[in-house]
C-alpha cells in the first residue's frame, strides 16, 4: 500500500513539474508568434503608407 501510495506522489509530481515546464513553453511559442505577426502586420502598414505618400507626392510634383 505504502509503495502504490509512493508511486503516486512521484506520478502526481512529475506531472506538474512537466505541466508548469510545458506552460512556459506555450507562453514563449505564442509570444513568439505574436511577435512575428507583428512584424508582418507592421511591413503591410507600413508598404501601404509608403504607397499612398508616394502616390501624393507624386500628384503634388505634376
Amino acid at each position: 500500500m505504502m509503495r502504490h501510495l509512493i508511486t503516486l506522489r512521484r506520478i502526481f509530481a512529475a506531472g506538474i513539474k512537466n505541466f508548469f515546464r510545458n506552460s512556459w513553453l506555450s507562453i514563449a511559442a505564442t509570444a513568439v508568434m505574436v511577435v512575428a505577426l507583428v512584424i508582418v502586420l507592421m511591413a503591410v502598414v507600413l508598404n501601404v503608407v509608403t504607397r499612398s505618400a508616394i502616390a501624393e507626392l507624386s500628384t503634388n510634383l505634376k
